[in-house]
């Protein structure tokens, strides 16, 4: 199947349709912003005839006639200034003449050329107020625009002579001329059932307009009868353009071979069409674009029942309905239930409601015990795998309606501040799904590093089966398997049986004496156990090699046994605690420190100084590790 080809829509074609009693007049023109060419002049039967001659010439853009009487018609004073500033002025006395009574998109404003010298300008306000129905026809598009009557008249008002536009029909008058004050664009309405009294009314609403434009009274009488003498009958009254306002109108517009340009009678119907198609290029274009609504994406569901039942007898009749579905649905619906229950069960319904009623009343019961009772075997089970490492509990307070309230103390550890385990304990107390708006309290911390906090968090689920990894769960990895590992089948778990000791030697002041019993050596590091030199052999011993009783022997270090050679160390450094040094660190590592993990690290170099028996470099590092954290801190404070 061959593909359809894509429709061009030609932007410069503009459509503009008036309506004439029975059938509806079509001027299609070509505009380019400057200067419009007018192409046809046709006649069709409907809007619906019109839209689709204007769619078969590839245009879109359909303006519709606007009548008088449907529109207000105001001339304002402006300053002589720039144009934009001149728009804002004009758009300023459009609000205040209005005060927001009218949508945007029913005003035109534009300022007048300033054609005699004037030292202000003048400006016009056309507003189709939305009491005015105008030309009412379903079939006219939602994207047509409206042009005003009064705007399609200004391209023939001239000095020389006035413009006038009579409908008989409505009452109205449409009166425009030049004089020494400017322009006056003047509607009226003149309601009077003869003919001859509605003519002399328009005479004299004419003679009024040349008397306040400053003509005097014999030149302004002779002047009004001369309008109306020339005037051309038309369907629905009579209009008074003079030829040479006509003339001038040609100077502004191309048309087409096909115009019949000079018959006068082609003038006497589209004189204003061709008058709309002037107005619609240059500084009269904001007069030409009225709509009846403002611009909107298409309304969804909830927009058109909102304007559906914003109508006050709709929304009555509706409430109406639901009220009365309201009240009789559920008796309705517990009917149809018991008729079920007495088909299905004709002679067992009384036995079946009471077996019904008893156990509703136990799932009630069931759920108030679910909502007031709380296990807190279960929840201490869940509070245990949440404590971090290195946090001690001092007090616990469980309640259904207070929730959870803890109160303890952090201790610093090697890989963390005490700071950062409470936290790593909200955090994993959050992530549990039990407790919920977690927070906590920190007191400033003492000498050693230890934290002193108070934790409050809701209980949101004590119920529910908390979600707890498998490396934090007690009930799935003991603590003996975090911290040894787990055990094979051939290991055990038996303590020493020999401990280590280190034999005193004699005192060199008294050489009579002897030792009579054993000391313990001076504690080596975790990694390492001092021994003394005839201790048993690993082979030997019955020590396992893995669990709580486990020992692993490396070889003697300098500050835990006095020297290389493994001998027992005398004196008073034997019965002295070894205190691991602290690890060096960068500067870039002391920059990313916060100020609780500072003050731990200058508490270890503090405990590491006192330790008798260090080497000069190694206490001249600890010395300078020490300046290094004094002045991080002074910087942090």
């Amino acid at each position: 199947m061959k593909p359809s080809e894509p429709i061009t829509i030609d932007r410069s074609l503009i459509g503009i349709a008036a309506f004439q009693r029975n059938s509806w007049n079509l001027l299609l023109l070509q505009g380019t912003g400057e200067r419009a060419r007018v192409l046809s002049a046709s006649s069709y039967a409907s809007i619906g005839e019109v839209t689709e001659a204007l769619h078969a010439a590839k245009g879109a853009d359909l303006r519709i006639m606007h009548p008088t009487s449907a529109t207000i018609v105001k001339v304002v004073r402006l300053p002589m200034v720039a144009a934009s500033q001149m728009k804002q002025a004009l758009k300023l006395q459009a609000e205040g003449m209005l005060l927001g009574a009218t949508p945007a998109c029913r005003v035109g404003l534009a300022p007048i050329p300033d054609v005699l010298g004037l030292d202000e300008r003048q400006g016009l306000i056309l507003v189709w107020p939305e009491s005015a129905a105008g030309i009412v026809d379903r079939g006219i598009p939602s994207t047509a625009q409206f042009i005003p009557e009064p705007a399609a008249l200004l391209p023939f008002i001239t000095s020389d002579a006035p413009a006038l536009i009579a409908d008989r029909a409505s009452g109205t008058v449409l009166l425009g001329l030049r004089g020494d004050n400017g322009m006056t664009l003047r509607s009226t309405r003149e309601n009077t059932t003869d003919d001859a009294a509605w003519r002399a009314s328009v005479r004299g609403s004419l003679l009024e307009s040349l008397l306040n434009a400053g003509r005097d009274p014999a030149t302004a009488a002779k002047e009004a009868d001369r309008v109306l003498a020339d005037a051309i009958e038309t369907q629905d009254g009579f209009r008074g353009i003079s030829r040479s306002a006509i003339s001038a109108v040609c100077g502004m517009i191309d048309f087409d071979a096909s115009i019949p340009v000079d018959d006068q009678k082609w003038w006497n119907t589209w004189a204003l069409l061709v008058g709309a198609a002037i107005a619609t290029q240059g500084e009269f274009a904001g007069l030409t674009e009225l709509r009846r609504e403002e611009e909107r994406d298409a309304p969804t569901i909830t927009d058109r029942l909102i304007q559906r039942y914003s109508n006050r007898r709709r929304s009555i009749k509706a409430a109406a309905a639901a009220v009365l579905l309201l009240g009789i649905a559920p008796v309705l619906f517990g009917w149809m239930r018991v008729s079920v229950l007495e088909w299905k069960l004709p002679s067992e319904l009384s036995a079946f409601e009471r077996q019904q009623r008893g156990v509703d009343r136990r799932v009630a019961i069931y759920k108030e015990l679910a909502n007031n009772g709380m296990p807190v075997a279960k929840m201490l089970g869940d509070l245990a795998c949440c404590t971090a490492d290195g946090i001690e509990l001092v007090s616990i307070h469980l309640s259904k309606n207070q929730g959870l309230v803890l109160r303890g103390t952090a201790r610093t550890q090697s890989d963390a501040a005490g700071s950062d385990i409470v936290a790593r304990m909200v955090s994993q107390l959050r992530e549990s799904k039990i407790f919920d708006a977690v927070t906590v309290s920190f007191a400033p911390p003492d000498a050693r590093g230890i934290y002193v906090f108070t934790l409050n968090a809701e209980i949101e689920a004590p119920t529910v089966a908390a979600n707890i990894p498998e490396d934090r769960d007690w009930a799935v990895k003991t603590f003996v398997e975090r911290k040894w590992g787990k055990l094979s089948a051939d290991e055990t778990m038996e303590a020493p049986t020999t401990a280590p000791v280190a034999a005193l030697p004699t005192n060199p002041t008294n050489p009579s004496t002897t030792p009579a019993t054993a000391v313990t050596p001076a504690v080596a590091p975790p990694t390492a156990v001092v021994t003394a030199p005839d201790a048993p052999s690993a082979e030997s011993s019955s020590t396992p090699t893995r669990g709580i009783g486990r020992r692993v022997e490396t070889p003697p270090t300098e500050g835990a046994t006095g020297g290389a050679t493994g001998e027992p160390v005398t004196g008073p450094a034997s019965t002295a605690v070894a205190i691991q040094l602290p690890a060096e660190f960068t500067d870039d590592e002391l920059k990313a420190m916060s100020k609780e993990q500072a003050r731990a690290v200058i508490g270890e170099i503090a405990m590491a100084r006192k330790q008798p028996g260090l080497e000069p470099a190694v206490l001249e590092r600890l010395n300078k590790d020490w300046k290094r954290l004094l002045e991080f801190l002074k910087s942090q404070s």
